[in-house]
């Protein structure tokens, strides 16, 4: 029997932060630690741990999608 208050991982890539079952933010099937890392940083929030910076890793994946010349996505 599973413990419905256990901690979980983060499912944002890069995340380093658990959160507990009850509390965590539901996105796609899968438990984030908060709103910023289950919208996956779409407008650069950062992680509300103040040690992590998942953000920055998704910034860096969304900067490879885009064209630095036109600045429009591929």
């Amino acid at each position: 029997m599973s413990n419905p208050s256990a901690d979980l991982p983060c499912a944002c890539p890069d995340c380093s932060c658990t959160c507990p079952a009850d509390q965590a933010h539901q996105r796609n099937g899968k438990s984030y630690c908060s709103e910023a890392c289950a919208d996956l940083h779409f407008q650069g929030q950062p992680c509300p741990d103040p040690g992590c910076h998942c953000e920055q890793g998704m910034r860096l994946q969304a900067d490879r999608f885009t064209d630095s010349s036109t600045g429009r996505s591929r």
